[in-house]
């Protein structure tokens, strides 16, 4: 079933009613909201939608709604062309995004609509988000020379935004670029008129510039090039880098890193470059890269990721778990880029930020994980001075510690090095000792500096070509080369071969120098006051004479010391003009965010800066890098903000300090947001609502209780302050034991605006399933995890539709339904894998662990806590690790298992948790007993002295079954007398039947051992009971499915059926025992003795 919002129908095809235009955009949503929204203030609206939804449903549209009592929802199977547009879009297909949707939303419906304001907030939302696309898709489109496509998309542009100069020019520059002048006049004619009629003005001097330049020429001066030469000195390196594994280069600047990656990949293959030159706000660099690939068949994550950096939807709040998921699919995006390469140079890498460096180290250890032959080679180059400074160091450390990187120094070239690349441009085998000599000694055998050299002596004549390929330079009196006005350094030598450039060109130049990313000619223009067809003449220029090269349709100096020796040429005052001028040109353009702050701050436009700011620590919020954005906010305050942005950016401060833990960090920003509160009752409000929430974080639940119902108060509240109070308000009710009220106050901030807040939904949503399961409330609980799935559905996103599975799967196994709680819960860790939400998926991990330990999946079970225990947090770390105990000697690793139930139990005692650690001392002494070690009577004496002194009672029957089971394996003391007194309960009837069925078996009594036990049996170490009660009988245990039989008890068995003749059994229970004690090297005989007291008591 197909729904298009976007198309009106053709003749004959019938009209979607505006009610099923929300529900397609809004989600799920509630009967009375849906009512009041197309019926404002009517008193009929439930009757009319009742009417509107019978008609649905006998018309041409049946079956597009699902329905519920409180709820209406689009049909799963409805496929609706604003979806499917923006699938594409997060594939980076923007241009078969624009092709199948058109720019106007529900254009059937009339603006007079009841709904007007709600259908003009969501039409001028899609209009936005299609210019956006168009702009995306003229981009691609540009960079791939796809002149016509740009045509066609401009005009698209201006079909629906016809005052758009921007849309014009670039129509206008794709006409040029053709050669199509009748069309160019044409476009440029139409601007013409626009802009007269529009703005009192002809087009702007960038837009008429294109024009000027359709019959013109080029007329460039002769530049000193070199040509490209041989890499030398290098070939042990060389081989070294090729060997299997990851790189790292480290050498001083211009000492040939980066040439010496490109050759490596140039030798195996394909490759994909990652800057760090180009490295501005969080992940920049990492998506510059990306963008620069093309089209990819990226999986859903890396689609979810990449749609977040890029900022196509809201940015979600931030969480560990969320940054995690974010990097995550980044590491996959890069994989699947990489799918069709060889190699990844990543260069530059000390100037990578924080971010980038998290996802470049997944992408290491998921290359790691692949088969040598479908690895891809790594090869990384920093500076050594630069790496130590803050994170790349640590980073780097922490790679080589885990073997995922090894480093290689780049050392400057020798004499002998020298003298091979003067023979190579000489064109001679012989000669030219000295000259090699004389460049190695002012070069210091770094190659940049050597080409430096050789450009500034070929610009000034004193080496020069004798037939276009030797080259020569002239000899003193002396016959030497004393005499060469060689640079004596590299900014030097940069500014001399600069000073011979003509003006325009040196213009260029100083403007590339402000910047490390490649400057578009648009930007350029803007910043330099000459046409744009001028800045691509001199564009060519400082390619060929070995200045700049093009990147990603930007202009960039070749090297970092190029770009410092002419950064320290220019006068204070200079930089500071030219930094003004191209901030205003890349704010134009559309330019990286940082990029443009930083021009600002450093042309002295503060006002603009701290405005710039503000949307880089927004954006640094979308991409989950909080310490980037809290530098951010701080840098736009600290230029200074107006007293409204300056109240808005300290409340987003407060809130980020707050989602990323740092509490004091949020504390320390009360008192400058109450400094700004004044007279005005809704920030009032807004601060106490923050006080609250620190309050309920450090337990003073009566604090935070008396500041929201001073809030929640005050008359006219914001409903976003309104639910915010109530939700604060419902928490801390649920600390102190109101539930009812607490079940109250969250169901009121879930329903405050149904349409807006769906975040602040599934977290209420969330917390009343927990409450629910508290209280005991299943029905409650089901009605509420429902509604918190459909929610989760809406948001779409892996982390909800997680925390959904997991409190669903929660619900369902206190409820008894292990069945379910399974199917819920694996179906949050497959999400958690698809997605690496390793910290969200922990929880739901370790639950799903334990029910396969309940049901004797013990390799799966080891496999999910080992996954779940390194991002658990502390508290649930020691409980964990006592499972996994338990299930490596179920598995058959006694020492290990035993040691980790000792640990737990320590550890328990050190934190002062008594009653935990008597809990797992009991568990410890069981486990141990099972294995043949035998506790002495002062041993459990004390135990039991603390289990009663601390009121266990649900631990007397367990202790009971172990002071009786150690009397038996001690001296063979009958058990019922100890027993009798004690009914056990479900799940501790096998440990009663086995320690009963021991001391029959034990006394001799076989055929008691036959009467208490009767097939099918519950486990295997009862099997090997009645087995040893009944000579010529070996019944089976029921073990299905996942079961595993535990090694003790396959020991035990084998055993048995050894004594009573069986000679495979005996192999058998050889091979187990070796197996068992070698993996307790402190077993001390245990199993041995054991095994020797149950041999005599064999029928």
């Amino acid at each position: 079933m197909q729904l298009c919002l976007t198309r009106a129908p053709r003749p004959g095809e019938p009209t979607a009613p505006l009610l099923l235009g929300v529900i397609a955009l809004q989600g799920p949503v509630a009967r009375a909201a849906l009512a009041d929204l197309l019926w404002p203030d009517s008193p009929h609206a439930r009757s009319n939608l009742r009417v509107e939804l019978h008609r649905l449903k006998r018309g041409p549209f049946a079956g597009f709604v699902d329905a519920d009592a409180e709820r209406l929802a689009l049909g799963s199977a409805v496929q609706v062309d604003v979806q499917e547009a923006r699938e594409r879009a997060l594939a980076g297909a923007f241009a078969a995004a624009v092709d199948l949707v058109g720019p106007l939303l529900l254009p059937w419906v009339t603006a007079s609509a009841p709904s007007e304001e709600w259908l003009g907030r969501e039409r001028a939302r899609w209009e936005a988000e299609y210019l956006r696309w168009l702009d995306a898709a003229l981009r691609d489109a540009e960079r791939q020379g796809e002149h016509a496509q740009v045509r066609a998309l401009a005009e698209a542009w201006l079909g629906v935004d016809p005052l758009s100069e921007t849309a014009y020019a670039r129509a206008l520059r794709a006409c040029v670029l053709q050669g199509d002048a009748g069309a160019a006049r044409r476009v440029y004619g139409e601007c013409e008129r626009m802009t007269r009629a529009e703005f009192g003005r002809e087009p702007l001097p960038a837009t008429r510039a294109w024009l000027s330049q359709l019959a013109e020429g080029s007329s460039l001066p002769a530049a000193a090039s070199l040509p490209r030469l041989p890499l030398v000195g290098r070939e042990k390196l060389f081989r070294d880098v090729l060997q299997p594994g990851a790189w790292l280069l480290l050498g001083e600047p211009g000492v040939g890193k980066t040439r010496l990656a490109v050759e490596v990949a140039r030798q195996l293959g394909p490759s994909l470059m990652l800057s760090g030159a180009v490295a501005g706000a969080p992940l920049s660099a990492l998506l510059f890269t990306l963008e620069e690939v093309g089209e990819v068949p990226y999986g859903a994550a890396a689609r979810r990721a990449l749609a977040q950096v890029r900022r196509e939807w809201e940015a979600p709040e931030f969480t560990p778990s969320r940054q995690e998921a974010l990097h995550a699919g980044l590491a996959q995006a890069l994989m699947e880029a990489l799918a069709e390469r060889r190699v990844l140079i990543v260069d530059d890498l000390h100037d990578l930020d924080a971010a980038t460096l998290e996802v470049l180290g997944r992408v290491l250890h998921l290359n790691a994980q692949r088969s040598p032959a479908q690895q891809v080679k790594v090869v990384a180059t920093a500076r050594a001075l630069e790496l130590q400074r803050g994170r790349p160091g640590a980073w780097v450390a922490e790679q080589e510690a885990r073997g995922a990187l090894r480093r290689a120094e780049v050392p400057p070239l020798g004499e002998i090095d020298m003298l091979s690349l003067v023979h190579f441009l000489s064109r001679q085998a012989q000669g030219g000792a000295q000259f090699a000599a004389r460049l190695h000694e002012c070069s210091g055998g770094n190659p940049l500096f050597f080409q430096e050299i050789l450009r500034a002596l070929l610009a000034s004549g004193e080496v020069y070509p004798t037939d276009g390929q030797t080259w020569l330079a002239r000899l003193d009196e002396d016959g030497g080369y004393r005499h060469l006005a060689i640079p004596r350094s590299v900014s030097e030598a940069v500014l001399a071969r600069a000073a011979l450039l003509p003006g325009p060109a040196r213009l260029c130049l100083n403007v590339l120098c402000l910047q490390t990313r490649p400057l578009g000619a648009a930007a350029l223009a803007g910043a330099s006051h000459l046409s744009e067809w001028e800045v691509l003449q001199q564009a060519a220029l400082l390619k060929t004479s070995g200045f700049a090269h093009e990147v990603a349709g930007g202009f960039v100096l070749r090297h970092d010391l190029q770009r410092q020796a002419l950064r320290g040429a220019l006068s204070g005052q200079e930089a500071q003009v030219l930094h003004a001028e191209l901030a205003g040109a890349l704010h134009a353009t559309g330019a990286p965010l940082q990029d443009v702050a930083l021009c600002y701050e450093a042309g002295g436009c503060a006002r603009q800066a701290a405005l710039a700011w503000v949307k880089v620590g927004e954006a640094a919020r979308s991409a989950l890098a909080p310490a980037e954005a809290r530098s951010a906010f701080e840098r736009a305050l600290n230029l200074g903000l107006d007293d409204a942005q300056a109240w808005t950016v300290l409340t987003a401060l407060f809130d980020l300090q707050m989602l990323s833990g740092a509490a004091e960090e949020a504390r320390a920003v009360l008192p400058r947001l109450r400094a700004r509160v004044g007279a005005d009752r809704q920030r009032q409000a807004e601060l106490n609502l923050r006080e609250a929430q620190l309050h309920l974080m450090d337990a003073a639940y009566a604090d935070t209780l008396a500041l929201t119902e001073g809030v929640l108060a005050v008359e006219d509240l914001l409903p976003a302050v309104r639910a915010r109070a109530l939700h604060l308000r419902g928490m801390a009710r649920v600390k102190v034991g109101q539930f009812d009220a607490a079940r109250a106050d969250l169901l009121a901030a879930r329903d405050v605006d149904p349409f807006d807040h769906t975040r602040r939904a599934f977290e209420a949503s969330l917390t009343l399933v927990s409450l629910a399961i508290a209280r005991g409330a299943h029905a409650e609980g089901l009605e509420e995890t429902s509604y918190l799935r459909r929610v989760a559905t809406v948001l779409g996103d892996p982390e909800r539709l997680l925390q959904t599975e997991h409190a669903c799967g929660t619900l369902a196994a206190v409820m008894g339904d292990e069945t379910r709680a399974r199917t819920h819960l694996e179906a949050a860790a497959q999400l958690a894998e698809q997605h690496g939400l390793d910290a969200l998926g922990a929880p739901a991990r370790a639950n799903l662990a334990g029910l396969m330990l309940a049901a004797s999946g013990y390799t799966r079970a080891l496999a999910l806590y080992g996954a779940a225990l390194p991002h658990l947090p502390p508290q649930a770390q020691p409980a964990a690790q006592a499972n996994i105990g338990t299930a490596l000697i179920l598995a058959g690793d006694l020492g290990g298992g035993l040691q980790r139930l000792a640990e737990a139990a320590a550890t328990a005692r050190d934190r002062g948790e008594v009653a935990v650690a008597a809990r797992r001392q009991l568990r410890l002494t069981e486990a141990r007993l099972r294995c043949g070690a035998v506790p002495t009577t002062e041993e459990l004496g004390q135990l039991r002295e603390e289990i009663t002194a601390l009121g266990l009672d649900d631990l007397r029957h367990q202790l009971a079954c172990v002071q009786v089971e150690a009397g038996l394996l001690r001296c063979g003391a009958p058990p019922e007398p100890l027993l009798d007194a004690l009914t056990p309960n479900e799940d501790e009837r096998e440990r009663h039947a086995w320690v009963v069925g021991l001391g029959r078996l034990l006394a001799g009594d076989h055929a008691g051992v036959r009467a208490l036990l009767c097939e099918p049996l519950p486990s295997t170490r009862l099997a090997a009971l009645l087995t040893a009660a009944t000579p010529g009988i070996t019944p089976g245990p029921r073990v299905t499915g996942e079961q595993e039989v535990p090694a003790l008890d396959a020991l035990l068995l084998a055993h048995v059926r050894a004594a009573q003749g069986d000679e495979a059994a005996a192999r058998d229970r050889d091979a187990r025992l070796a197996r068992l004690t070698a993996s307790w090297p402190a077993h001390g005989g245990a199993l041995e003795r054991l095994l020797g007291r149950i041999t005599p008591a064999l029928a």
